[in-house]
C-alpha cells in the first residue's frame, strides 16, 4: 500500500508523509488422510519518508492460531514476523467412526511485532502452541482450545462461526 497521510493536532506540527506498507502472507496445507498439517507466514514492514517514526498504520498479533496465548491483537507495531505449524487430526471419522467431522489439533507458533526497524531482533520472539478440539458446524467452525506462550501467558478460546 501507498498511501499519503497528514497528521495534525494542537500538541503537534503539522506532518504530511507518504507510507509504504508491504504484507506478504502465506498459508498451506497438506492433506494426507485423517492428518492435516498447515503451515503460516505472515511478514509486514511500514517504511515512511520523513525522519518520524510515527504511523497510524498497524500490523497486531495475537489470538487463537496468531500467537495463543494472547488475547486477540495484544500486540501492535510497524514491523511484524510470524510463522507457525498447525498439525491437525480427524478423530470423528478415524477413531469415533461417524460422519462428524471431529478434529484433534496442537500449533507451534513464533512471531512479534516492533514498532522501530532498528529493534527488530529474531532474539525477541515470543513462542506460543495451543492445543484444540473442533468440528464443523452449519454456521461454520467451532473450536475449544487452549493456548500459552513461553511469556507464561494462557488463554481459552471458544468460537463458533465466521467473522463477518
Amino acid at each position: 500500500y501507498l498511501r499519503k497521510e497528514r497528521y495534525s493536532s494542537p500538541n503537534m506540527t503539522e506532518l504530511n508523509d507518504k507510507t509504504w506498507q508491504i504484507d506478504a502472507d502465506w498459508k498451506g496445507a497438506l492433506n494426507l488422510g485423517h492428518h492435516v498439517v498447515v503451515g503460516k507466514i505472515a511478514l509486514s514492514t511500514i517504511e515512511s519518508d520523513s525522519d518520524g517514526d510515527f504511523s497510524v498504520h498497524f500490523s497486531n498479533l495475537g489470538g487463537f492460531l496468531n500467537l495463543s496465548g494472547l488475547h486477540k491483537n495484544a500486540l501492535l507495531g510497524a514491523h511484524k514476523v510470524f510463522g507457525a505449524a498447525i498439525y491437525q487430526y480427524d478423530l470423528g471419522r478415524d477413531v469415533f467412526i461417524t460422519n462428524l467431522p471431529l478434529y484433534l489439533g496442537l500449533s507451534a507458533e513464533a512471531g512479534n511485532v516492533w514498532n522501530l526497524r532498528e529493534e527488530v531482533d529474531l532474539s525477541d520472539l515470543i513462542y506460543s502452541s495451543s492445543l484444540y478440539l473442533g468440528t464443523d458446524t452449519s454456521w461454520g467452525p467451532a473450536a475449544l482450545g487452549f493456548g500459552f506462550t513461553d511469556l507464561g501467558d494462557k488463554s481459552i478460546y471458544f468460537f463458533v462461526g465466521k467473522n463477518f
